[in-house]
């Protein structure tokens, strides 16, 4: 009867952390409405770090939701392969930063990036 509890008492631990650790990890297939949030998030964060006029915003929502797409593609047609799918994706960063560079200014990149900074660092000290 012990084994019987620990083995399920185990079991439930390793399916919650698993079903944690989904939520967290890159390469997980989101839903529509998870994608659709995600891209109105950074769209906040854009806004707010760089000050967009009407314009920039709807051409940066487009550049965002396209790279959503791109994203959600690559993952599914690189299942099992990570080192393919971390490649697409890079290219898929890098093409989304190419394109938003060209819809912002200089002073609004250079605001983004130190944003994105700031971020970074503060990601990096919660996980120590």
């Amino acid at each position: 009867m012990k084994k019987l509890v620990l083995s399920l008492g185990i079991l439930l631990s390793g399916v919650s952390f698993l079903s944690l650790e989904a939520r967290s990890m890159p390469g997980i297939i989101q839903t529509a409405a998870q994608q659709s949030a995600g891209v109105e998030k950074r769209l906040a964060s854009i806004q707010k770090a760089c000050n967009l006029t009407p314009d920039q915003s709807a051409k940066v929502k487009s550049l965002l939701t396209d790279m959503e797409a791109t994203q959600a593609a690559n993952e599914s047609a690189n299942k099992g392969n990570p080192a393919a799918l971390k490649e697409a994706n890079k290219k898929n960063s890098y093409d989304y930063n190419q394109k938003l560079a060209k819809v912002l200014t200089p002073e609004q990149m250079k605001s983004l990036n130190a944003a994105n900074a700031a971020w970074e660092k503060e990601q990096a000290s919660k996980t120590k």
